[in-house]
């Protein structure tokens, strides 16, 4: 089963660390108010937009339409994958990956990743290792691997038998980023004219084509926040060690600070820790 509920816990693990950081009891709306004044404006708006889209998703396939369903989750991920560009801001620009984008001259970072296309995300998650094999839930990797050659086979009528082998090996090897691949090129289905040119043909199978894509496609999204998650705790790591050479003194007022910076100081501010 997807582990969505480990996603959840590690977040909520993490507002916890902060409020310790910080000495103060962290209520929801308070740790959105921090999140907001430190990811900016620009990516939290791209962590609605991905929250909307993955609503927008569920509905349909509350309403069994899972081609539908696909196409949202798809936005949900590329919205997230903009996100991750934007805290990983450095390890983007070192990339070989982002040095090969195409974009106007003196773009800063910030257009440069919201110009961005969805090949370009899956290029730089590949390069950066943002979906690693083992994030992947053991027991669904295991059903998608039965699953995969008749999906394959579907999504993919003109694959040669060695292209379809090759294809095979990749989704074992690094199954993150190939079930990324799957929902980016069900994706591109919306465009009509691409069935034909790629010889697919509408079928009875492919509701159950889209069923699969939708399933592993929740699968990347969790793998997505557990990368979130992952880079978050490795900033928490650097402020712990920065705090250890403050006095106490500096440590208070640096608090002070920060949480002026959200709202009101008082005791039903968050309360103290």
């Amino acid at each position: 089963m997807l582990d969505i509920e480990r996603s959840r816990a590690e977040g909520e693990k993490l507002t916890q660390a902060v409020g310790e950081l910080l000495g103060v009891h962290l209520t929801p709306e308070l740790a959105t108010k921090l999140f907001e004044a430190f990811m900016g404006e620009t990516s939290m708006e791209l962590y609605r937009v991905s929250l909307v889209y993955s609503q927008e998703a569920d509905k349909c396939r509350g309403a069994g339409a899972f081609f539908s369903a696909c196409l949202m989750t798809a936005s949900a991920i590329e919205a997230l994958l903009a996100l991750i560009c934007l805290l990983a801001k450095e390890e983007v620009e070192c990339s070989r990956e982002f040095k090969g984008w195409k974009a106007k001259k003196n773009a800063s970072f910030l257009d440069k990743v919201l110009g961005a296309f969805f090949q370009d995300y899956v290029g730089i998650a590949t390069e950066l290792d943002w979906l690693p094999s083992n994030a992947v839930d053991a027991e669904l990797f295991t059903a998608a691997l039965q699953d995969f050659p008749l999906i394959s086979s579907n999504l993919y009528p003109k694959d040669s038998i060695t292209e379809k082998v090759e294809r095979g090996r990749r989704f074992q090897a690094n199954p993150g980023i190939e079930m990324l691949r799957i929902l980016q090129d069900m994706r591109n289905l919306i465009h009509g004219p691409r069935w034909p040119r790629l010889g697919l043909k509408v079928t009875s199978e492919f509701e159950a084509d889209c069923k699969f894509v939708f399933v592993v496609s929740f699968q990347v999204m969790a793998c997505l926040f557990e990368t979130i998650i992952r880079k978050a705790n490795g900033r928490m790591a650097d402020v712990e060690a920065l705090k250890k050479q403050l006095s106490s003194g500096t440590q208070s007022e640096l608090r002070d600070l920060i949480l002026g910076m959200v709202g009101p100081s008082d005791p039903s501010f968050g309360g103290s820790a």
